[in-house]
This record gives structure tokens, sequence and C-alpha cells, in this order.
């Protein structure tokens, strides 16, 4: 049984200790109760009391209203009733538009918080579930890449919605908006938190890579650079964002023919320990063969299985041609691209 505590779920809940509603102050007491010694069923009943007393304590209209709506969204994406929680945060949205601005502080707030809470049950949804929570991602960040947000005072924003963005992989904006986000999220977190802060460097990890996508190769290698340097200084073990980065940098310098130095980080990522002993080897920078050039024009096709050994820094040696099918020049041109 999963366990989740209770920020989770009430972090952007006002405290209700010193209001006057008996009623009200019980159930949301029993709430938090149930929420923090793991009673999901429980919790989220007494989450729907909440906010059917919540409508007549605050009002439809009100903020209250609106982030106990969320609350009760999160609570039943708890319990795995999808559907349910997919309706409730639909109507959060209406109800965070009406009551704020849609460039607001609070708007943003709620769409990070949803999609910060969906990236957990990612392998749960369904289609039309994950089209919805793409449509959010989208909103954040297009909301995101506006600079007249580009300050301090959205800064925490800026980072979980970096976090979020990378979480999710493919990214559902133009290349020119991202840029735009990731350039506003860096400078946004950078006058909020300084440069030697880890949440600085989240984000500007998820610059580098939006940088990456761009072929924006200079600011792209800079970034993972400055990723890894900051990360080794301040650990002594290996961070996933910095093989990650290695890995990113590997392919960057082979792109620009600079072999040693992509060497130089295939060495680093075999020089680190894996997080799990018994961890299958995986492939982090791949060239694919090239056809060979004497059999293109003949419309054959072709074949090559090979054996090969990693060596403890990573490399593949030995490298032998098993099997092929179409002529030995797939089998060349395979080997050639796999020693690489």
């Amino acid at each position: 049984m999963k366990r989740y505590s209770l920020l989770f779920v009430v972090a952007s809940l006002p405290a209700f200790s010193a209001l006057s509603a008996p009623t009200f102050s019980d159930v949301y007491r029993d709430f938090k109760s149930a929420v923090s010694s793991n009673q999901p069923e429980k919790a989220v009943n007494l989450s729907e009391q909440v906010l059917t007393l919540g409508k007549d304590k605050f009002g439809e209209q009100s903020s209250e209203f609106a982030m106990l709506t969320l609350s009760h969204g999160n609570m039943l994406l708890m319990n795995e009733r999808f559907d349910a929680a997919f309706e409730y945060y639909e109507q959060t949205e209406a109800l965070y538009e009406a009551r704020f601005d849609d460039d607001s502080v609070e708007y943003a707030g709620m769409l990070v918080t949803i999609l910060e809470n969906l990236q957990n049950y990612q392998l749960d949804l369904s289609t039309s579930q994950k089209v919805h929570q793409t449509a959010l991602l989208k909103e954040l960040l297009m909301e995101l890449s506006d600079d007249d947000k580009a300050s301090k005072d959205f800064a925490g924003l800026y980072h979980r919605a970096a976090l979020v963005a990378v979480a999710k992989g493919q990214i559902p904006v133009m290349r020119g908006t991202l840029r735009q986000f990731v350039d506003n999220a860096l400078t946004a977190v950078v006058a909020a938190y300084g440069e030697d802060d880890l949440r600085t460097t989240e984000t500007r990890y998820v610059a580098a890579m939006a940088y990456h996508s761009a072929n924006r190769r200079d600011k792209a290698i800079a970034s993972y650079e400055q990723v890894i340097a900051w990360i080794d200084e301040q650990t002594d073990f290996s961070h996933p964002y910095v093989l990650s980065s290695h890995a990113k940098l590997v392919e960057l310098y082979e792109q620009q023919g600079e072999s040693d130095r992509a060497t130089e980080h295939c060495i680093a990522i075999g020089s680190m320990q894996p997080w799990d002993p018994d961890q299958e080897a995986q492939p982090l920078y791949r060239q694919d063969p090239k056809f060979p050039a004497g059999v293109r024009n003949q419309l054959r096709e072709g074949s090559a299985e090979l054996s090969f050994d990693i060596d403890p820094q990573g490399f593949v040696t030995n490298i032998e041609v098993v099997d092929v099918e179409g002529g030995n020049r797939f089998g060349y041109s395979a080997k050639k691209a796999l020693a690489k």
C-alpha cells in the first residue's frame, strides 16, 4: 500500500483553527488525521464532506473553496479513482480561472501542483487523461514563457515546473516557447537562490536539455558542464543528472567532431558506480550504422548480429560479427558503428 504525506494534500490550504465553524473544523481535523494515519478510503470520504461544508462556509467563488476542490481531486487520485480526480481537476481549473488572473502565481501554482501529482501515476493514466496532462503542461510552460514572470517572485514555480517538464520527457511546446521558458527560469532561480544552489543546478539541467533539443550545442555543452562541475563539487556519490549530462556530452562532442572530448566523458561515466550492483548495462551513446553505399542502389536489405564485451570503463571491446545477411558489407558497417 502506498503511503502519502499530509503535505501532498493540504500544502496550499490555509489554517482553519482560528475560524469559527466547529462542524467544518471537526471534519477537517478528522480528515487530516485520516491522511496522516494512512487511511486513504476514510480520508477521501472526509475530504468530500470537507468540500461540501467548505462550499457553505466560504462560498463557491472563494479561493478557499478552489483550494479544497484541488485537495479533493488529489485525494481521489491517491485512491486511484482517476476519472473522478480529473473531473475535480477540471472544476479546479475553472474555479482558479474565475478567482485568479490566469497569469497569477496562484493559477500557475495550481497547474504545477496537479502536474506534480499526476506524474506519480503516469503509467496508470488513460490516453485521454495523458492528453489532458500534456495540455496542462503546455499551458504552464506558455504562461511561464512570459518575460514579465522572469523574477525571483516566480522562482519556486519555475523550479517546480522545470522538474515536471523533465519528468514528462516530451515537452509539448514550440522550441521558441521552450527556450524562453528555460531562459526565464534560469533568470528567476539565479536571482532568488544564487548560483550555488541545488535548485539552480536542477533548473540548469532542464535548460541544457532544452538547448540540446533546439540544436543550440554551445549553450547545451556549457550548461551540462556546469551541472557536472557543481554536483561533483557538492557530493561524493554518482548523481543521475551527472550520468545523464556526461552521456549527452558524449553525443554533442561527437557531433562536433571532438572525439577526444567525447572520450573524456566516456571515461568519466566508466568511473561512476551503479546504484544497483545487478544493473544491466545500458547504451548512453548510440551511433546508427550507415547503409553500405555499394548495395544501396541495388535496393538490397541486410542485417548483422554482433557479439562484444563491455570493459570496466563501459567501453565496447572485442566486437565480432556472429552472423550476417545480405552481404559482408552490412557486418562491416554495423561493427564500425558499434565501435564508436
